[in-house]
């Protein structure tokens, strides 16, 4: 094994060369002088080897055959299609290799070639907290060409997925048909947000993506029921048979042709492969019947997954897989499944067996949840208090039983035609739907997970893998501690009034933090997702209250999402938005003007802007709706911060006459009308020493002399904390880790591991 590790240590010191080079330059040099003093020349050669192995298989990379913009392609619809809003998404497949989602009003049928005339999108990356870079997708334009159904073996697993799919949604409830499919197909883009979120507070997220748990699962309950098959053949049969196999390999063996067509209807997906890959080598690996084996095998899956894909490594769903495992495989000493050692032990009295399922479950679930709870608090900012309790009860029952129920169904059905045990199965998911929607109402089922920093990590799993290695529970006082000192500097340091400008692209979206613990975004952007990602990473569940400040879709377009997916007690507005009809109407609205005050502990927020009987200049509708934009102030102990909306010339010109009361620290400058004296001498009353703006625009660095400007488009997410002690400005850049080559770059780094925002 200690080959493979030399392997793995180099590939996994590889990718962090390109953000501590010397750190890690002079770790490995160490690391190989030490070898060759030892002699251990073939675990240094394979140390380099890894250093080495991903640049080699990952050169520079290939040009896209396709960009942004109009073109015409040949290929063939890869995948079933996905249900969206509005539309759906099926994945194309172009000469090369090469996929992207193709966006429209209807559905292709698997494996058929076409011709198309598409309009290639490459989404940009939002610099917020909590965003992810999109895939290139495209929109269809028109179809030129049809083809025939394109043969392989991908194709025709994936027409049959299709199939199975319509045959579940036909057979079934819809919401009791997405968990079915979710399980057995891999399809969850039916199933409601609702339901998902319930899936997440109650700690079995995991369940909806085919994984290491599906595959460990389905195989336990065959290999017992294969075993206790062989076991109960005539003995003289069984003799001959166990002069070549014992009944436990026999019935591993057998395992494995279930496993791969669970894989090949499950979609076959990356995840997937990676999962079967792993848990396959891990349970083969347990009943090779010797102590440390299971290990040997991980290390191995580790290894093939790593040739295969270097990159893998840096997958979430590789780190959760593999950690979970191996907390696992520790916690219960290597041996989960039992082999014909186990039968010439004592047998144990009935109450024993009676409690060593819920213990042993309780024991897998805890060890899974203490190797992965703090990687899905940092990157999901949450974490399951019901999560030991669900799982034992929840996923037994969908593991082994909606799973052997559905896929044994299915292939019976793609044979038949005949879904057989069609109710049991349907009452099953059901039950398990009902199971999973209680957990998630208990009162604090689930709590959320301010940020933390990423060295936090680091400590936490350092001081697991040296407890692993040394056997000494000194050593899990560092673990301890990494988990206790951020959440006790959390619980007890002082809460302070920030607001984030966020990159919302061309739309406009802000979160501003209370002193109180109230959190109010101002405008939703064009669909909420920035504002919905960002509280998630911030721990936040929901708004108490958002503020629309005029009726442009650039602004408000993302409103019913972020009622509908997070949560708003009420909605401020300039009394002059007019709401689409299928707006849920059961969030209270209050219409704000000039004069209201909203005041709390540490905090107050004035109107300035619009007041009754307000009419903008005469102009274009869209100067004038900018015009009645609503203008806020949010003033706190270490400063101030105005809204100004998209308020032009003719609005600012009507606020002068507030006089002082409009000087403010920080200003979120509007981003239309061209500058005249009007906004000169707007600026010259407000006076702020920061200025946040969506882009540069020509001259604009002019007129605001004096005060530091931050772009969103460029700097990212813009943080002001307003403390007793002045104004303290973060950006997403500053916290975001940097490819360098000089030790001044990797200092910086480093501060940044332990930096949150």
């Amino acid at each position: 094994m200690i080959y493979f590790l030399a392997f793995l240590s180099g590939a996994v010191a590889s990718p962090l060369l390109r953000f501590f080079p010397y750190t890690i330059a002079l770790a490995c040099l160490a690391s190989l002088v030490y070898l060759l003093r030892q002699k251990k020349f073939v675990v240094a050669v394979l140390l380099v080897a890894g250093l080495l192995y991903p640049a080699l298989r990952h050169g520079p990379p290939e040009a896209l055959p396709f960009s942004s913009g109009y073109v015409t392609m040949d290929g063939y619809f890869s995948a079933p299609p996905e249900e969206l809003k509005g539309g759906y998404a099926q994945e194309f497949e172009v000469p090369g290799g090469w996929r992207l989602d193709v966006l429209s009003g209807r559905t292709f049928d698997t494996g058929r070639e076409h011709e198309l005339r598409l309009r290639v999108m490459t989404p940009a990356e939002r610099l917020n907290p909590g965003a992810f870079a999109g895939d290139q997708y495209a929109v269809l334009e028109d179809v030129r060409e049809t083809g025939d159904i394109h043969k392989s073996l991908p194709v025709y697993l994936n027409r049959l997925r299709e199939r199975l799919d319509e045959a579940i949604t036909e057979r079934f409830p819809h919401e009791t048909a997405s968990l079915i499919m979710a399980v057995t197909t891999g399809q969850r883009s039916n199933m409601s947000y609702k339901l998902k979120e319930a899936f997440r507070a109650s700690g079995l997220a995991h369940l909806l993506s085919i994984s290491g748990t599906h595959f460990g699962l389905l195989f336990l309950l065959l290999f017992g029921v294969f075993r206790v098959g062989f076991k109960h053949l005539p003995e003289r049969t069984l003799e001959r048979f166990t002069m070549y196999l014992t009944p436990s390999q026999a019935a591993a063996i057998l395992c494995l042709p279930f496993l791969l067509l669970y894989l090949g209807i499950s979609g076959g997906r990356v995840p997937t492969v990676r999962s079967f890959i792993m848990i396959s080598l891990f349970l083969f690996g347990l009943l090779a019947g010797r102590k440390g084996r299971w290990l040997n095998f991980l290390v191995l899956a580790a290894l093939v997954l790593v040739l295969l894909d270097p990159q893998v490594i840096a997958s979430l769903s590789f780190q959760l897989s593999f950690l979970a495992v191996l907390f696992i495989g520790y916690f219960l000493g290597g041996k989960p499944l039992k082999t014909e050692e186990d039968d010439e032990e004592e047998e144990p009295s009935r109450m024993s067996a009676v409690l060593r399922y819920p213990l042993k479950s309780l024991v897998i679930t805890v060890a899974a949840s203490v190797g992965v709870a703090p990687i899905v608090a940092y990157y999901f900012h949450y974490f399951s208090v019901i999560s030991p309790l669900a799982n034992m009860i929840v996923t037994p029952l969908v593991c082994m039983v909606l799973v052997p129920l559905s896929v044994i169904g299915s292939f019976v059905y793609l044979l038949t035609g005949v879904f057989p045990l069609q109710s049991l199965t349907g009452w099953v998911a059901s039950a398990a739907i009902s199971l999973v929607k209680t957990s998630a109402a208990v009162s604090h089922s689930s709590v959320t997970v301010p940020p933390f920093a990423l060295a936090v990590l680091v400590l936490y799993y350092a001081g697991f893998l040296l407890y692993f290695v040394y056997r000494d529970k000194r050593i899990l006082i560092v673990p301890v501690l990494a988990v206790i000192v951020p959440i006790s500097v959390a619980a007890f340091s002082a809460r302070t009034l920030a607001v984030t400008f966020l990159d919302a692209g061309r739309g406009d979206a802000s979160v501003i933090e209370l002193p109180d613990g109230k959190t109010i975004a101002v405008d939703a952007g064009r669909r909420g997702k920035e504002v919905r990602r960002y509280l998630r990473h911030q721990g936040i569940d929901g708004l108490d209250a958002l503020v629309l400040t005029h009726a442009d879709y650039y602004h408000t377009g993302g409103a019913s999402t972020l009622v509908e997916q997070v949560g708003v007690k009420q909605i401020w507005d300039n009394g002059r938005l007019e709401y689409p009809e299928d707006f849920p109407a059961d969030v209270p609205r209050r219409t704000l003007g000039r004069g209201d005050v909203i005041e709390g502990e540490g905090y107050t927020i004035s109107v300035f802007h619009p007041y009754e009987g307000y009419r903008p200049v005469r102009g274009e509708k869209g100067s004038r709706m900018n015009d009645s934009s609503l203008v806020l102030k949010v003033a706190g102990e270490g400063g101030s911060v105005m809204f100004i909306g998209d308020i032009g010339s003719g609005a600012m010109r009507d606020l002068l006459k507030l006089g002082d009361r409009l000087r403010s620290g920080v200003l979120k400058l509007s981003d239309n009308g061209k500058w005249d004296s009007s906004h000169e001498a707007f600026m010259n009353a407000v006076s702020p020493q920061i200025v946040v703006a969506r882009e540069k625009s020509e001259g604009q660095e002019n007129h605001l002399e004096g005060a530091r400007i931050y772009y969103t488009e460029t700097d990212g997410a813009v943080r002001v904390e307003l403390c007793k002690d002045g104004m303290k400005v973060k950006t997403y850049e500053d916290q975001t880790l940097k490819e360098t080559r000089s030790p001044v770059g990797e200092l910086q780094n480093v501060r940044r591991l332990f930096v949150s925002w």
